[in-house]
Parts: structure tokens; C-alpha cells; sequence
């Protein structure tokens, strides 16, 4: 609840060390622990809501994190992505508490973070505002330091690198998922924004220790 994402792994790992996770199914040990993941999210996601989350977003956030953790195969990679989620969820609130955004660029920003493979076309938007398009994108820019168009790209790069280091989809899926033409736009998009390739960077998960969306932007964070 106070978006403290540096605080995640220690408390993660206090948890793994208490000895509190019981057996939670009969099918093995890697379904207990996905069962046990999906409900550190349901548990988890009710303290973001209360720290600010939207309803909507939060049910959306909830099937996209259960999807990934379904989607694993490996014990070690399952508890990675969960201690991972967390902390995608902490720092959503600590930006959502932090970011100082008139109503409507919250809602766009808010919007496009939530869903990075949103097609909601920037008419699309300010209709639902009831604004101008032009309005709308001049006021963006203002307050965010990129236009929509850019910030939805940099949603979607900054998706991608999750994806791409806390599940095994193939780069072509990865690429489908987040509305990229095909696998060789993303990685050209990837490596323009990252630095390196998709497939370097999930040989060596390092070569991103440096990425963050928030380096992109200029804004006012309080």
C-alpha cells in the first residue's frame, strides 16, 4: 500500500522462510505453488485498491498476472514471477500515488499502463473525454514529456521486457500479444528503446538491469 517495491523481497522471502505456505493441491508441487501465487495476487491487489487502484484495472491487472503464472513450467520460474508481480504492483502504486496528473492525463496514462495492447486510437480517447484530439495530445505531451503515440510504444517495450524474463512465450507470441506487426517490428522497436535484441536480453536478464519506462518521461513526480 505504500508502493515500497524495494521492500518486496525481503518480505517475500521472510514469507517463503516462515513456513506458512501449506500444500494447496494435490497435482504436485508447482500447481501448489501457482495456486499459492494466484492467491498472494487476489490478497495483494485488494491492498493496491485500497492504495488508489481502480476496480477495473485491478480485475484486468489480476487476469493478466494469473495468465503468466499459468503460463510457467518450472518451480523457480514461478516463484521469480511472483516476487516479480509484487513488485509490479507496488510500484504501480507508488506511481499512482506519486504522479501529479490533471484527470483526464490520468486516466489516458492509467488507461494505456494498464493495458499496453490496447488499439483505443487517440480520437477514440478524446471522444470518450470529450475533447479534441488535438487538445488532448497537446496536453499529454505537456504533462507526460511524450506524445500518446510514444507512451503507448514505451508501455508496450516496457511489457515486452517483462514477458520476456518471467515466461518462456516465444518472441513471435510476445510480439502478437502487444499488437507488434510481427517479431521483427518488436525487436526493432526493443532494440531502439532497450539497447539490445529481445533474444540478448532474455540470455542475459542483466542487460536490462538499467530499463525503466520512467526514464523516458518528465513527469512530475512529487
Amino acid at each position: 500500500m505504500l508502493g515500497d517495491a524495494a521492500a518486496i523481497h525481503d518480505t517475500f522471502i521472510g514469507l517463503l522462510n516462515s513456513g506458512r505456505i501449506g500444500i494447496l493441491s494435490d497435482q504436485g508441487r508447482i500447481r501448489s505453488v501457482k495456486n499459492w501465487g494466484i492467491i498472494c495476487v487476489s490478497v495483494t491487489l485488494r491492498s493496491a485498491i485500497s492504495a488508489g487502484i481502480d476496480y477495473d484495472q485491478a480485475y484486468s491487472l489480476n487476469d493478466q498476472y494469473v495468465r503468466t503464472i499459468e503460463a510457467l513450467t518450472s518451480f523457480d520460474e514461478v516463484m521469480h514471477t511472483i516476487e516479480e508481480i509484487l513488485k509490479d504492483m507496488a510500484q504501480r502504486v507508488y506511481h499512482l500515488r506519486n504522479v501529479h496528473l490533471s484527470a483526464n492525463c490520468r486516466y489516458i496514462y492509467q488507461l494505456i499502463l494498464d493495458a499496453p495492447e490496447t488499439k483505443l486510437t487517440i480520437p477514440q480517447i478524446s471522444n470518450q473525454l470529450g475533447l479534441s484530439p488535438h487538445h488532448l495530445s497537446t496536453l499529454f505531451k505537456r504533462e507526460v514529456g511524450v506524445s500518446i503515440t510514444r507512451f503507448k510504444l514505451l508501455v508496450r517495450i516496457n511489457r515486452a521486457v517483462q514477458l520476456i524474463h518471467t515466461t518462456n512465450l516465444p518472441l513471435s507470441e510476445i510480439a502478437a500479444a502487444l499488437n507488434f506487426a510481427d517479431q521483427s517490428h518488436l525487436t526493432r522497436e526493443f532494440k531502439t528503446f532497450v539497447g539490445v535484441s529481445p533474444s540478448a536480453a532474455r540470455k542475459n536478464p542483466h542487460l536490462t538491469a538499467t530499463w525503466n519506462l520512467y526514464n523516458f518521461l518528465t513527469i512530475n513526480l512529487g
